[in-house]
């Protein structure tokens, strides 16, 4: 028996085995807007269809819980947490949603209803980006703000609730719209110290490098001590999780992009063995290796 979510014709999601999922709404106004909380609780590797009608676009914040849109043949969108998706209006395509607790934000809006909306996309989509049904970009730091907006609006009602989220739909469109597919797990704050921004670039350029604690101190001019408390501060998370979630990040990119063996990508990001390469895949995605490269596999 399979999960499925689906609002009329507007919005459906459904699964090829049975998860708990719930759909609960925070804010409608009959064919112009509707935002809603979509919770749900897999508990293994889920394959299922995503569609959005042809009459509304939507934007998703993925708050919590990773899943992989596979919007065309050989490609795969991949969304881990703190990620904003917005799709373009009449969207069918495969997902996969990893395995653990998921929480996701959706605002769509009736394309008719908001036709300077529908201009800003058009005119936001620049390149190569024209024609692009899916985009996805992490949250970054300087959108944290936009992220929390959002949230705040589903404590209002009415007219209120509407004009928020609105307002945080024409400011999320742009950013999507004007670059490529992202994926990212080892985002920065923009205001960064330039010494951490240096060694942080270097972790970035090298994930395989042997960065011990005492050595990044050193480079920053601290003791180990102060230097976790102010890289921890400023990131958000501590030296060895970024170290980690860069080398993850790297992994993933050549798991999804090259048919590198296993083994080999493990050893080219820095992580000691294959068990730890799956081990962290599995901590921050939900997934395994052989997962990841499977979604690719099947792409539409």
């Amino acid at each position: 028996m399979g999960a499925r979510i689906s609002d009329e014709s507007h919005l459906s999601l459904s699964f090829d085995c049975s998860n708990s999922i719930e759909r609960v709404p925070l804010c409608t106004a009959p064919w112009a807007l509707a935002a809603e909380r979509i919770i749900g609780t897999v508990s293994r590797v889920a394959n299922g269809r995503l569609q959005v009608s042809a009459e509304n676009a939507c934007l998703i914040f993925n708050l919590q819980g990773a899943v992989i849109l596979r919007p065309g043949l050989s490609k795969i969108a991949i969304v881990p947490p703190r990620s904003i998706v917005f799709l373009r209006a009449g969207q069918s395509m495969a997902i996969n949603a990893a395995r653990g607790e998921h929480q996701a934000l959706a605002i769509r809006w009736h394309v008719s209803a908001h036709p300077i909306l529908e201009r800003l996309v058009e005119e936001s989509s620049v390149g190569s980006q024209k024609d692009r049904m899916v985009a996805v970009r992490a949250t970054d730091p300087s959108f944290i703000g936009l992220e929390a907006r959002a949230k705040s609006a589903c404590k209002h009602g009415g007219g209120q609730a509407e004009s928020i989220f609105m307002s945080v739909v024409y400011e999320a469109l742009p950013y999507l719209l004007q670059s490529d597919n992202e994926f990212l797990l080892a985002s920065l704050p923009p205001d960064l110290p330039e010494i951490l921004r240096d060694l942080v670039g270097k972790v970035r350029d090298k994930p395989n490098g042997n960065w011990a604690l005492k050595d990044a101190s050193d480079y920053a001019g601290y003791s180990p001590f102060h230097f976790s408390r102010v890289f921890k501060a400023s990131v958000g998370y501590g030296f060895h999780e970024y170290v980690d979630r860069c080398r993850t990040e790297t992994a993933v990119k050549l798991l999804t992009t090259t048919e590198m063996p296993v083994d080999l990508v493990a050893s080219n990001c820095g992580f000691g063995t294959t068990q730890g390469l799956r081990e962290s895949v599995k901590e921050y995605l939900g997934l395994v290796p052989s997962e990841l490269r499977s979604s690719l596999e099947n792409a539409d």
